[in-house]
């Protein structure tokens, strides 16, 4: 072991969320206020090349560099996976009529962890079970899995939500933060949960909700999905999903990760 004087520790490098999490689980978004496109926002110490002299036990000086801010940015680039990578889009257990490849790697990198590497199983689709609400929910009846929600409007955009828990009937709001909302249309946009309430999802047999305050709803949906409507709301800090407040759905799925 060296003698003399030690060197001072490197600071910590952190990789941190743009959102404050109460119930745990979110995916790296960006600052302004949870909208995150094709790559994160990370929070990296502020930090600027400096010179710092170690005596050694050779009693010579010798000069050290700390990491510089680009440094410590393209480090947590590669600790957090950012980069471009090679990797196997999942496969897909029944038939889409929305989902492309493209789609699919994008939705890829906003997974939760805990549906990372699994299948993408179909469980319900307006083409095959109908147009209806209580049907989804006979659907998801035990499902214990995140829910991929996509839907794709009469005017052809394409937009959704991943809920944390399979969907379900409940006179409260239920969920967690790693709940989210995107869409594709102009442009790939995914928003996190902000942080400012706990209005995740909320179903009836005449509705469902996804995001929620001031009365709007990030996402709703009629007990027919055939209407929907998408507002800025507070839970995800969101853009409406489609051009048009009020939207008709041509079809909507439900994907599983099991």
């Amino acid at each position: 072991m060296l003698g003399g004087k030690s060197r001072p520790p490197t600071p910590p490098m952190g990789v941190a969320s743009g959102q404050g999490s109460a119930e745990g689980g979110l995916v790296g978004g960006s600052g302004d206020g949870g909208a995150s496109g094709d790559e994160g926002a990370y929070l990296l110490p502020v930090t600027t090349t400096t010179t710092v002299r170690d005596e050694h036990e050779d009693g010579k000086l010798h000069t050290v560099l700390s990491m510089s801010t680009d440094d410590y940015r393209k480090a947590a680039l590669f600790a957090t996976s950012s980069f471009d990578q090679d990797f196997q889009i999942p496969d897909l257990i029944g038939q889409t009529e929305i989902l492309s490849e493209e789609h699919r790697e994008k939705l890829c990198a906003h997974l939760p962890a805990r549906a990372e590497g699994y299948s993408w199983s179909l469980v319900f689709s307006t083409s095959l079970h109908g147009f209806s609400l209580n049907s989804l929910y006979r659907k998801m009846h035990k499902l214990e899995s995140p829910i991929l929600i996509v839907i794709e409007d009469t005017d052809h955009n394409v937009f959704g939500a991943l809920t944390s828990c399979s969907l379900h009937v409940s006179d409260h709001f239920y969920g967690t933060g790693e709940s989210l909302l995107y869409k594709f249309n102009p442009h790939f946009k995914v928003f996190h949960w902000s942080g400012e309430n706990l209005y995740f999802i909320k179903g009836n047999p005449e509705s469902l909700a996804i995001g929620a305050g001031d009365g709007k709803f990030g996402l709703w949906l009629d007990g027919d999905l055939n209407q929907g409507r998408s507002q800025h709301c507070s839970t995800y800090s969101n853009e409406p999903l489609a051009p048009q407040e009020d939207f008709v759905i041509k079809t909507l799925e439900c994907w599983a990760f099991v």
